[in-house]
């Protein structure tokens, strides 16, 4: 009987753990060494919260768009109205949803 890997390996498809060096490898390429994350560069709810008390309100709809979705920055502000797809109508659609074009 075969080997599963060696069939794998042999049809061209890889091993997980080797797709995965793979992707980390592509994603050090393009964007380069990831910076550790540490705690004071994450923001509290509080500290949320009081910017949007006093943030004008197209900054508060970003700002809630990007912390309720993970946008980034630039692709929540190059979003346009085409982008987001909504149906009155459609009693499924508990939410807008946003298109990637």
């Amino acid at each position: 009987m075969m080997d599963f890997k060696a069939l794998l390996i042999e049809n061209g498809v890889k091993t997980i753990d080797r797709v995965s060096r793979e992707i980390a490898r592509e994603f050090r390429r393009i964007i380069g060494p990831v910076k550790t994350l540490l705690r004071k560069d994450v923001i509290t709810k509080d500290e949320m919260i009081q910017i949007l008390k006093v943030a004008p309100l197209h900054e508060k709809a970003i700002i809630t768009l990007m912390t309720s979705s993970g946008l980034r920055i630039r692709i929540a502000l190059n979003l346009r109205l085409e982008n987001f797809k909504d149906n009155i109508w459609d009693e499924s659609l508990s939410c807008y949803t946003i298109r990637d074009y």
